[in-house]
């Protein structure tokens, strides 16, 4: 039978496995349909099987000793920043427990839009220890499954660190990664190399430089842990043609699948994907591809939302993806929120026949707005009875 969350309390912390290896999940191949299996994103998307990833951030962190696990293993008496971190796990716990025993993929950032965050094998390794859950987030702690499970590696780490951290995540079953260049951080100021260069580095200088670029954390990872099943980001949204440049280099240096930038429901999306799509014909791109779309949250009550806070979330949007539909704005203005936005984008995908998407920024209701997804209106309708479909007021 298989391990049940709830049973967790009664099995000792040494003896507890890290994984739930027996955790029935959903099966989609129609020969497979007597048995149950758990794919991993390879398999899934080899198979095209219909894969969902939830994006998740650990908390932001002052210091760079918090990112580890050590420091939270040993934590005796925490200070101000301790207990607010301590409850978003306790948030978030809640949340992945949530998504994880639903079937979906976890996604976990590594310190995403250059905020310096706890680190994300960190993350696993406290919400996996029972001591430290039933101590500080009075929660049974989670037993992860790997092959649902994919870890975010940013350029922000000394080619040191990414050894260590790649022979860590290696002996723990995880072995899928999404490659990021990556926002700088004000923390951490190395020099960079390429990957051949830090290959020949001693060891002790190797902790004094960092990768290029998601290219050269690529070169490292094949010629150190060639076994892991590495992806990497693109933007179609700017700089058309060098961005698909640095595509084809990526792919050229091993990438085995890509994420994009965040793609809503909007026409003027739909027409650089159009785009992306000849491309990838033209170049022969057999790389499986995963849509990612967003929440673009903006708090809202019976009074709409304060135009001065949309425009402080837009610039930040803007700085994080370099851009931002024009009809995200208008959606607002008509009443509409991120949430709405967020399904309208999923189901359209689905409809257009993409089985794949990464779902940015909605922790706490990404899965719900999967879920439920089918209880909102198609986006031609908006609102019914007060915008025709053109999305202009009735006359």
């Amino acid at each position: 039978m298989p391990l049940k969350l709830r049973e967790v309390r009664n099995v000792g912390t040494v003896n507890m496995p890290f994984f739930n290896e027996d955790h029935e999940a959903k099966c989609f191949e129609q020969h497979h349909r007597q048995m149950d299996y758990i794919y991993s994103l390879n398999d899934s998307l080899e198979r095209r099987i219909p894969v969902t990833s939830i994006e998740f951030n650990p908390p932001p962190v002052s210091r760079l000793a918090k990112q580890e696990a050590e420091y939270w293993l040993q934590l005796q008496q925490p200070d101000e920043e301790d207990v607010k971190i301590l409850k978003a796990l306790k948030t978030k716990l809640k949340a992945l427990a949530r998504c994880h025993r639903s079937g979906v993929f976890i996604s976990i950032t590594d310190s995403a839009a250059g905020i310096l965050r706890m680190h994300n094998l960190t993350l696993l390794r406290l919400l996996h220890n029972q001591a430290f859950t039933d101590t500080w987030l009075d929660s049974v702690p989670i037993i992860w499954e790997q092959k649902r499970t994919i870890l975010h590696l940013t350029r922000n780490h000394s080619f040191a660190w990414l050894r260590h951290f790649l022979a860590q995540a290696s002996s723990l079953g995880f072995n899928q990664l999404l490659l990021i260049t990556g926002d700088p951080l004000t923390q951490i100021r190395l020099k960079t190399v390429t990957a051949q260069e830090a290959l020949q580095l001693p060891e002790e200088q190797a902790a004094l430089y960092r990768p290029k670029n998601s290219i050269e954390m690529l070169h490292f990872i094949d010629a150190v842990a060639p076994d892991f099943f590495t992806g990497v980001c693109h933007n179609p949204f700017l700089r058309k043609e060098a961005a698909h440049k640095h595509l084809l280099k990526k792919v050229a240096a091993g990438a085995r699948f890509i994420i994009t930038q965040p793609v809503s429901y909007y026409e003027e999306c739909w027409r650089v994907m159009a785009d992306f799509d000849a491309f990838q014909k033209d170049q022969h791109l057999n790389v499986p591809v995963i849509l990612g779309v967003f929440n673009y949250h903006v708090p809202c009550n019976a009074s709409g939302y304060k135009a001065e806070t949309f425009e402080k979330r837009y610039k930040f949007w803007k700085k994080l993806f370099g851009y931002v539909p024009e009809g995200v704005r208008l959606d607002y203005d008509m009443g509409l929120n991120g949430v709405e936005i967020l399904a309208r984008s999923i189901n359209k995908l689905k409809r257009m026949g993409h089985f794949h998407f990464d779902v940015m920024n909605a922790e706490r209701n990404g899965w719900t707005v999967i879920n439920k997804g089918k209880s909102f209106v198609h986006e031609l309708d908006r609102l019914v009875g007060v915008f025709d479909h053109a999305g202009e007021p009735r006359q």
